[in-house]
């Protein structure tokens, strides 16, 4: 039920979605690379271009936490309960706890991270790059679980269904594949 957008090079602006009335204005020390909402839309994720994410309180802009990635994260996603989120730069993905502890890094075979996705239950996460794939990883070993060849090259939009059996991608050729997850393959397009 909220909306944040970058507005200028260093503030976010959090509006309702109901009503469009702005509900905050947060200024930050430099030019935001990445954002995400906590699932109670209380806390706002913000990756800074300077290596920082930065936890917000969403009803006064207060910074509650500040975490130091070695370089700046354009991507973040963050699982249902809240207790992990991930962060991608360049072809790397990283794993956190909720606290900003580093718990596990992936890597795509080249070309930047586009897309993270979370499954339902948080033991997944998919990761599209610029590599032409998606990677699904199982979260608790670090593992990959599997490799699907994205037939829409490079993809803007990636989530799972909430049964967590499929995982969609949407790509910059006008269209959407389903992937059927315990199989990682290609089940419509």
């Amino acid at each position: 039920d909220r909306i944040a957008a970058d507005v200028g090079s260093d503030r976010i602006c959090v509006w309702s979605a109901l009503g469009g009335k702005l509900i905050q204005t947060i200024e930050l020390p430099d030019r935001p690379a990445a954002k995400i909402f906590d699932a109670a839309g209380d806390e706002l994720l913000v990756s800074l271009r300077n290596g920082t994410i930065q936890v917000r309180a969403v009803s006064t802009g207060v910074m509650l936490r500040e975490i130091k990635a070695d370089a700046g994260q354009r991507m973040l996603a963050l699982s249902r309960d809240g207790r992990l989120f991930a962060t991608a730069a360049q072809e790397r993905v990283t794993l956190w706890d909720s606290s900003g502890t580093i718990l596990r890094t992936f890597a795509h075979d080249f070309g930047n991270v586009v897309n993270l996705a979370f499954s339902p239950d948080g033991s997944a996460l998919a990761s599209a790059g610029l590599d032409a794939n998606v990677h699904l990883w199982d979260v608790g070993t670090g593992r990959r679980k599997a490799t699907v060849p994205d037939q829409l090259l490079a993809n803007f939009a990636l989530r799972f269904t909430a049964d967590g059996k499929s995982l969609l991608i949407g790509g910059v050729a006008g269209a959407i594949e389903i992937v059927d997850v315990a199989t990682a393959t290609i089940a419509r397009r």
